[in-house]
């Protein structure tokens, strides 16, 4: 394992170490910069083994040796040598493109590793305001995992040595954010399929039919133990929907209270919108549903 490896597993560990499924906005920067000092350093030891002079933006002779092979001259006021200037490693950009020619894992991951480079920029040379958190923690945990796994898998490095004991947790998050990313993908389409019905439906005629039908529903009579039917904007179309809430009620000492509240279907009788499945639902709606009902019914 050549040096640039092992430096840029030593900034990988520290980036593992603070990743998290909650993590404050100082986690999420430190995890983002030794993230991709990491990847760059792992960039450079991946060119190094194929040649050693890849990683640098010099081809001329000296520059090269010079740079790379200092140990190994023997004669350092040779005027070749002497008079050659330092050269300077290649930047993150060429080092994720050079090393995609090469290694699977980075061609796969290229577009990744160029936007973990543009987060390293807004860190290192931006308003920190451009760095917005919660996008970037959103797709740290989805990333990381199999970014860094399969590089250095590719490199014959064991990627437990940057993981640690926390490469099980790692995984998990990773697994969890794509499972999201389809639920956000299946949800959308749902919504764009409704959208695209309820602009064919749009008229006057079928706008007072479908405020009559959301204002029975709205106001059909209920008991203490019954669901809960609020209006909600539809996130299709728009108008007025329904959000049948179902309430959760626990027992100690022969009384009965309410535990919680839940949603159990958004239905919507403009564009025809039905989400009653529990993860797409959740998505929809958000955990602060109770502060998107609105309190006024469709007026006819």
């Amino acid at each position: 394992m050549n040096y640039f490896f092992e430096d840029g597993i030593r900034n990988l560990k520290r980036s593992s170490s603070i990743l998290d499924a909650q993590m404050k906005e100082e986690e999420i920067e430190d995890a983002t910069f030794f993230f991709a000092l990491g990847m760059e350093r792992v960039c450079k030891g991946l060119l190094f083994d194929i040649n050693p002079s890849f990683i640098l933006e010099t081809s001329k002779f000296a520059e090269i040796v010079t740079a790379l092979y200092p140990d190994k001259i023997i004669d350092a006021s040779a005027p070749e040598i002497s008079n050659s200037k330092a050269p300077n490693y290649s930047k993150f950009k060429d080092l994720i493109s050079r090393s995609a020619h090469f290694y699977q894992a980075c061609a796969k991951n290229k577009d990744i590793l160029n936007n973990l480079r543009e987060y390293r920029n807004t860190l290192a040379h931006r308003p920190l305001r451009l760095f917005v958190h919660a996008e970037v923690h959103k797709w740290l945990i989805g990333v990381y995992y199999p970014v860094v796994s399969s590089i250095l898998e590719e490199a014959k490095i064991e990627y437990v040595q940057a993981l640690g004991s926390r490469a099980q947790l790692l995984e998990n998050l990773s697994r969890n954010a794509k499972h999201e990313e389809e639920v956000a993908r299946r949800v959308a389409a749902t919504l764009s399929t409704f959208r695209s019905k309820w602009e064919k439906l749009n008229n006057q005629k079928y706008m007072q039919l479908s405020n009559a039908k959301t204002n029975i529903d709205l106001t059909q009579s209920r008991s203490t133990h019954d669901n809960s039917y609020d209006q909600y904007s539809c996130p299709a179309c728009r108008n007025p929907a329904v959000l049948e809430v179902e309430p959760d009620f626990d027992f100690a000492d022969g009384v009965g209270f309410l535990s919680g509240v839940y949603p159990l279907e958004l239905r919507c009788h403009y564009c025809g919108l039905t989400v009653n499945d529990y993860e797409d639902l959740s998505y929809l709606v958000g955990d602060n549903w109770w502060e998107k009902i609105e309190t006024s019914t469709p007026q006819i």
